[in-house]
């Protein structure tokens, strides 16, 4: 993304949302994580929110990551327990997709293939790489598009983020692909191949003007999850533009 006057615009709005990420509520049980040490469990436990238990877990398993790439046991317990994704079995075809994920994010590209399963791999690599990948979820790019296209007036080059499945029905009231067609018409989205990777460029930019060069840019991410189902559905319905 080029356009200055839109980052500018977009960094304004998110300013303005600031602080709502406290309010992350993703529930994630550490108990039985055998590679934790009880001590890595207590300073987890000890953070006062869930926001902050959450940023320090992350910083703990990225620690582990460095030490060793290549951890099935980890990767599943991220997909299934922390994020909830169930589905997303312990199998060899998922564990080859798992590998093929990291070779292509090595190589700067994904497939079609590994862009359906993007929401369950992009929670690993945003703990192996937090410095540089974030979750790439259906609430997460839900506000990000809305902002896109709510910030700026001529949205002739303003390309938008295809949008994973999502489960919340606050969300899925309000379709954002149709949304977005009916209120621009020249609409354009990232292909499937490229998506993530822009997605997380975008994300760590913006982070760096809104939270500072210090700070994970996956607390961007956090925001954009918190207020998805609040302040942008809520926006959504009294907006003025074409929901039909």
């Amino acid at each position: 993304m080029e356009n200055q006057q839109l980052l500018d615009r977009l960094i304004n709005r998110l300013i303005s949302y600031k602080g709502k990420e406290k309010k992350y509520a993703w529930k994630f049980d550490i108990t039985n994580i055998a590679y934790l040490t009880e001590n890595e469990k207590t300073i987890i436990e000890n953070e006062q929110t869930k926001f902050a238990k959450v940023m320090k877990l992350r910083t703990i398993i990225a620690k582990k990551f460095s030490e060793c790439y290549d951890n099935f046991d980890l990767d599943f317990w991220i997909i299934n327990k922390w994020g909830g994704i169930w589905r997303f079995k312990d199998n060899p075809n998922n564990r080859n997709k798992i590998l093929n994920f990291k070779r292509c994010l090595d190589d700067g590209s994904l497939t079609k293939d590994l862009f359906k399963t993007i929401s369950s791999l992009s929670k690993i690599s945003s703990f192996v790489e937090p410095t540089k990948y974030v979750i790439y979820d259906s609430r997460v790019t839900y506000a990000l598009n809305w902002l896109l296209l709510t910030t700026k007036n001529d949205l002739s080059d303003t390309r938008f983020f295809p949008m994973p499945k999502g489960r919340n029905t606050k969300i899925n009231s309000y379709n954002m692909n149709k949304i977005i067609s009916v209120n621009n018409h020249n609409c354009s989205f990232y292909t499937q191949e490229e998506a993530y990777l822009e997605f997380c460029k975008l994300i760590c930019l913006l982070s760096k003007e809104v939270y500072g060069d210090d700070e994970y840019p996956c607390i961007l991410e956090m925001l954009l999850f918190t207020i998805s189902i609040e302040e942008i559905v809520n926006e959504i319905k009294n907006t003025h533009i074409n929901l039909d």
